[in-house]
């Protein structure tokens, strides 16, 4: 599930506008759970956030979504994409920086040029990184949980 912005205006906000995508949010319905790093977790991760990045690089408007990154920093090559991950009563927030190039490497299976790889070695880097597991049934997790989010979404709402 996708995290949306509000539009500046009352009238979009009445018509139901959004605008975004700015977070994934996903949640797993896990029998068990485990702080450890597992591969299956990591792969699902990845693809929810590769699928934010390909939802992030459209720019028109349909009917009630106005397509927009918000808190991309259209000054670098790439953008940042976050991921709110709930499993049972823990929540973790990751991150991966995706170049432009690689996301339309994904998206069309072209390869940018050779200059451009030549110069930019890690253009098909994907690092990703998770925060520690926050268990929401502790009343620090919750706090530290909290202070997380705002802190993504302070982050998206800078101004550039």
């Amino acid at each position: 599930m996708y995290i949306y912005q509000q539009p500046p205006t009352m009238q979009e906000r009445k018509e139901g506008v959004i605008i975004g995508p700015a977070v994934v949010l996903q949640t797993r319905n896990d029998d068990r759970f485990s702080e450890t790093d597992d591969v299956v977790d990591a792969v699902h991760e990845l693809s929810a956030l590769l699928t934010l990045g390909q939802e992030r690089q459209r720019k028109k408007s349909i009917k009630k979504i106005v397509y927009r990154a918000v808190g991309r920093d259209d000054t670098l090559d790439g953008d940042d994409l976050f991921l709110l991950s709930s499993v049972q009563s823990h929540l973790a927030i990751s991150h991966v920086y995706l170049t432009d190039a690689y996301s339309r490497f994904i998206r069309t299976g072209h390869l940018p040029p050779a200059e451009y790889i030549l110069a930019n070695p890690e253009w098909c880097a994907c690092r990703i990184g998770r925060t520690k597991w926050h268990n929401l049934l502790e009343p620090d997790g919750r706090v530290e949980a909290l202070r997380a989010v705002m802190a993504v979404i302070a982050w998206l709402k800078r101004d550039l």
